[in-house]
């Protein structure tokens, strides 16, 4: 039996690449009133370099793992500025792409830090 629409929407909602394409798609509706197609490709691409950087992080590969954390979520706001300008919308240059995706995964990091930290003192 193949899983439902509905299932694999839930499914795709919930991943990396469902949660950058909604947010980018709120976001934009409300900022724009539009959502041009060039920003949701954008948001789908960069999905990956965050699926990676997670992955890192949940399988315990690496013990200090906030640099490689952060790194790879600037390398999703450079591939989210790239792939939009390769589909025809220039968001920003791309070094500037870096700064939010950084900044993003020094806050995330930081969230996570206390319970971080919690895990590794029960183990």
């Amino acid at each position: 039996m193949s899983p439902s629409p509905a299932t694999f929407a839930t499914m795709f909602a919930i991943s990396t690449f469902g949660m950058a394409f909604v947010v980018t798609f709120a976001v934009t509706e409300r900022m724009l009133g539009i959502t041009p197609d060039q920003l949701l490709i954008g948001a789908l691409a960069a999905g990956a370099p965050i699926m990676v950087g997670e992955a890192i992080t949940h399988a315990g590969v690496i013990g200090n793992y906030v640099p490689i954390v952060v790194g790879f979520d600037a390398l999703a706001g450079y591939t989210f500025a790239r792939v939009a300008h390769t589909h025809g919308l220039d968001v920003c240059s791309f070094c500037v792409a870096f700064a939010p995706g950084a900044s993003f995964g020094v806050l995330l990091s930081a969230l996570k830090a206390p319970v971080i930290v919690r895990l590794d003192a029960h183990e």
